[in-house]
């Protein structure tokens, strides 16, 4: 379970966050307890039912690049 001591938004997260009906208080529910695991482009994502967030990681800071609607599984 990651502790950021800041998260800070891309512009496109937040773009795609208010698309997609998104607050702040749900991406930092997926970060807190979701299912985490690094990406091949070293970006790290975390998933929590139909909600993925890409952030870069920087120690005690992440950086959200983009938060994902993920389809249901068929």
């Amino acid at each position: 379970m990651p502790v950021f001591e800041s998260i800070t938004y891309s512009t496109h997260a937040e773009w795609r966050m208010r698309k997609r009906g998104f607050s702040r208080q749900d991406v930092e529910l997926v970060l807190r307890i979701g299912d985490g695991y690094m990406q091949d482009d070293g970006t790290w994502a975390y998933e929590l039912g139909r909600v993925r967030v890409v952030i870069v990681d920087n120690d005690d800071a992440a950086h959200v690049v983009t938060v994902i609607r993920l389809r249901k599984s068929s």
